[in-house]
């Protein structure tokens, strides 16, 4: 049976192993749809800036499709880990993200309104809530990694960002009208737990938007173990099935689903294609990578799915 076969069918005959527990549904079987060497979480493999890329052993559970990494790292692992990522390679396609920051802030408008207050949770250098704030946001933001929350709170005011993790930060409940998670709750160990601590400080009719990887993309799918979205510190690959369990255990209501588009250089997108072994991608890399060419920003579409929460009690 080909890789592709498996990493769609998880073939639970040949398969099945039985694990601690999906970290969405809490179902205890799963099968093996990723065994690759497990590298372990450290500054080499978390961030933009990573040079080992390695997703490890990733188990499909039988239930709701969920992908997550057999091997899990605890709160305080990830936590210091976050805290000190190299943020250099991230920084130097600002030109690049604020492009996506004006679509997520687009996404946030159409489907939360226009006005209120806004928590953004690992909003990295404010970006997205500097766009937020243009269309009448009250915006706040919860950061990890030093530098990144210091250039937020440059470009917010330092009362509007804090430096800590969702969990630490000591928030009143029924503080905010929207949560916005870019990219977030892929890196978390219990996401349930976590979107059900984000419930506790919503407002009556609020919403929480999320961005996560689509196990079930077509993306996903072509690309099999070269997904460019297969990384290190991503602890779960979510499908539409996983999202509505995570948002029950949560006592929230999903209430859609869309797609998107994210924004790159060509030269990053290139590098990333060279590291999963895309043919002609790291020629392509030297030739344009450095050069002008390579800072020709390209949107595409990586298999993403953004899902919107609301609060149950409305």
């Amino acid at each position: 049976m080909s890789w592709l076969a498996r990493y769609h069918k998880c073939n639970m005959a040949r398969t099945s192993i039985r694990a601690a527990g999906c970290p969405t549904c809490a179902s205890g079987i799963a099968g093996i749809c990723l065994d690759r060497v497990e590298e372990g979480l450290s500054h080499v493999t978390v961030g933009s800036s990573r040079t080992v890329f390695s997703a490890g052993r990733v188990l499909r559970c039988a239930k709701c499709g969920h992908g997550f990494r057999a091997s899990q790292p605890t709160y305080e692992e990830l936590r210091a880990l976050y805290q000190h990522m190299d943020t250099d390679v991230y920084e130097s396609e600002e030109f690049a993200r604020i492009a996506t920051a004006k679509r997520h802030a687009a996404i946030l408008n159409r489907h939360a309104g226009r006005s209120g207050k806004l928590l953004d949770i690992g909003c990295a250098s404010g970006l997205f809530l500097g766009q937020a704030a243009r269309s009448g946001w009250d915006v706040f933001g919860v950061e990890p990694n030093a530098v990144l929350s210091a250039e937020a709170a440059g470009r917010l005011g330092k009362n509007r960002v804090w430096c800590t993790t969702l969990e630490e930060a000591n928030l009143d409940a029924g503080s905010f009208d929207a949560i916005t998670m870019w990219d977030v709750l892929e890196h978390v160990v219990d996401p349930p737990g976590f979107l059900q601590l984000c419930a506790r400080l919503l407002r009556p009719a609020g919403k929480i938007l999320a961005k996560v990887p689509d196990f079930d993309s077509l993306q996903a799918r072509l690309m099999g173990a070269r997904w460019p979205l297969l990384l290190p510190e991503h602890l779960g690959y979510f499908t539409r099935v996983s999202l509505c369990a995570c948002g029950e255990r949560a006592n929230l209501r999903t209430v859609g689903f869309g797609r998107g588009r994210i924004t790159y250089s060509t030269g990053y997108v290139l590098y990333r294609l060279g590291q999963h072994g895309f043919p002609g991608a790291r020629i392509g890399y030297r030739i344009a990578g450095r050069s002008f060419l390579g800072r020709i920003p390209i949107s595409v579409r990586l298999g993403e799915l953004y899902v919107f929460f609301s609060a149950n009690y409305v």
